[in-house]
């Protein structure tokens, strides 16, 4: 897995295909990892690549404040590394809250660009709740942390027909987090970094092509949200996932797979 140096932090990335460039923002307390059926579903069309935010993985935290600004940096930096002018963009979560200040902030770096599970401000209950990850990791432990997280993503359908499935991927997250263990307080930072950055006037401004993409049973970003953030962008197409929840890259991820191919190469 290499690693760049941006900034005050060496990253470190997933890279697999060729083609066009697609860049991959995970969302929070997640890293490269989790988008595993990306890399190996999109490396067909398209050299994708997955980023470890500062904090997460296999990259280190650094020195400066934590916002999604400096992160949307980080991507920034690691573009500018690799000599890629510009590129597809994918953000889940707080990955494509990330992935808006990136096109933001730089307009002529990205070509098409689709938010998934994702807002323009965090939503209320979000905030309410905040701080309950780190906590949950800090006091309770890898397991516990995975077992509510994986509670909040699927939805009912998937551990009623997928049960077995659901165990083993909870014991593979909690291999994951014993092998690079998740920090509370980075979790905490990204919680409030979250809550302090509103784009939901901003959003007017992107030009590039979007798609915004929820699961219909998403539960933390419910599809009014992403409605909100699709009305707000010019041009910018809703897409409602059947059957999904909040992790819908994973859930259903050749449905996904598949919604984004088309799109990026429209």
């Amino acid at each position: 897995m290499p690693a760049l140096r941006v900034a005050d932090v060496e990253l470190f990335y997933r890279e697999r295909g060729e083609g066009p460039p697609l860049l991959l923002l995970p969302g929070h307390g997640t890293d490269s990892v989790y988008w595993g059926l990306q890399l190996a579903g999109l490396a067909a069309e398209f050299r994708v690549l997955a980023l470890d935010h500062r904090g997460t993985g296999r990259s280190s935290r650094g020195t400066a404040p934590l916002t999604v600004e400096r992160m949307a940096g980080d991507a920034l930096g690691v573009l500018d590394a690799l000599g890629i002018g510009s590129t597809h963009l994918l953000g889940h979560s707080m990955g494509g809250l990330i992935a808006q200040a990136l096109a933001l902030h730089a307009p002529e770096r990205v070509r098409r660009l689709v938010l998934a599970a994702t807002f323009c401000r965090v939503p209320a209950r979000a905030r309410f709740m905040a701080g309950l990850r780190g906590e949950i990791l800090a006091r309770l432990g890898a397991r516990a942390y995975a077992t509510l997280m994986m509670a909040w993503s699927y939805t009912l359908g998937f551990f009623e027909a997928r049960g077995q499935e659901a165990l083993e991927f909870r014991e593979r997250w909690v291999r994951h987090l014993e092998r690079l263990p998740l920090d509370p307080r980075v979790l905490a930072e990204q919680a409030e970094a979250v809550a302090a950055l509103d784009l939901s006037e901003r959003v007017r401004a992107l030009a590039c092509p979007t798609l915004v993409l929820v699961g219909e049973e998403d539960w933390l970003t419910p599809p009014a949200l992403a409605r909100e953030l699709a009305e707000r962008i010019p041009g910018a197409r809703l897409q409602i996932l059947p059957g999904a929840g909040h992790a819908l890259h994973i859930e259903r991820a050749p449905e996904f797979n598949a919604t984004v191919r088309a799109f990026f190469l429209g």
